[in-house]
């Protein structure tokens, strides 16, 4: 117990260190998308790497910084894109079981609605990534759209589009 609480302390002492690392929710998302196979997880984190990362105080007109943004955004695309993906081919192994036999359907532990709700939240995390790109683009148009990471936006924000427009959008 007082281990516990010891660690729980040193943790609220040293918030700043790890709220502010956005290299400590980069490893988190890897290990969420590689070790774990959880896209949403790894989702999550790519979000907390993306609000680390975004504070244009922090990357206007720097170029390294505004680097280091769009790194997150193009990982947070990718896991996102993966996140539809893993949900979507789950939806469909769960159609193609039901229709096919309809006793090795009892033996999945997901059901239509946890699905659905999972094909819901992959859509979501697609879109909010493309909210991301959006304001980005938008807040460093004027000064970083000759820069190569201004392209990159460009072309994920294409890229999100084609994954959504290929999965089958939950009602």
């Amino acid at each position: 117990m007082l281990r516990s609480l010891v660690g729980s302390e040193m943790c609220i002492r040293d918030r700043s260190l790890f709220v502010n690392n956005a290299d400590l929710y980069d490893c988190a998302a890897r290990i969420f998308a590689v070790v774990e196979t959880n896209p949403q997880k790894a989702f999550q984190y790519r979000e907390k790497e993306y609000r680390v990362t975004s504070q244009v105080d922090q990357w206007a007109r720097n170029q390294t910084k505004f680097n280091r943004l769009v790194q997150a955004l193009s990982s947070m695309s990718n896991d996102a894109i993966a996140f539809l993906e893993y949900a979507s081919a789950a939806q469909q192994q769960q159609a193609a079981t039901s229709t096919t036999d309809a006793s090795t359907s009892s033996s999945s532990t997901a059901t239509p609605v946890d699905l659905l709700k999972q094909m819901k939240d992959a859509y979501d995390a697609v879109k909010t990534t493309e909210s991301h790109i959006d304001a980005t683009l938008l807040a460093s148009g004027d000064y970083m759209d000759a820069e190569d990471g201004y392209r990159k936006l460009e072309v994920l924000r294409k890229k999100l589009n084609t994954a959504t427009r290929k999965a089958n959008k939950p009602q």
